[in-house]
This record gives structure tokens, sequence and C-alpha cells, in this order.
């Protein structure tokens, strides 16, 4: 039953191509339904908080958080 309930929480990676040829990307998990959020409170335990966006470039090899660049 509890892991009923815990499994609808779920992780996703969402990739979206930028005009200049590099990718946002974004690690995201889906935010808990009453039952769920109500079970976590129960066992003392909270979601981490969304990590950041990163900006990829195309070969894959290199990542920064996103607006990294515009601090250059």
């Amino acid at each position: 039953m509890v892991f009923e309930q815990l499994k609808a929480i779920q992780m996703l990676d969402v990739r979206v191509p930028t005009t200049d040829g590099r990718w946002l990307h974004m690690a995201r998990y889906t935010q808990p339904d009453k039952n769920p959020a109500v079970l976590l409170a129960q066992l003392g335990m909270q979601l981490p908080m969304q990590p950041p966006p990163k900006i990829e470039f195309r070969e894959g090899s290199h990542t920064r958080s996103c607006g990294e660049d515009l601090r250059e």
C-alpha cells in the first residue's frame, strides 16, 4: 500500500533544444497528490528541491548552470 502511493511520484528529464544549438536540461519530479503527500509527512520525509536547469552544449560534454553564460 505504501509503495503503491509513492510510485505515483515520478522523476523525468526534460531536454529542450535552444536556437543556438545548445540544450536546456531540467531534471524534474512530479508533485505528489494528497495521499502521497500525507504519507510523506507521516513518515517525516519531504521531496528535495527541484534541481536548477542546466545548459548543455551540443557535444553534451560540458554543462553550465542556466544563465551562467550571461554573467561572462
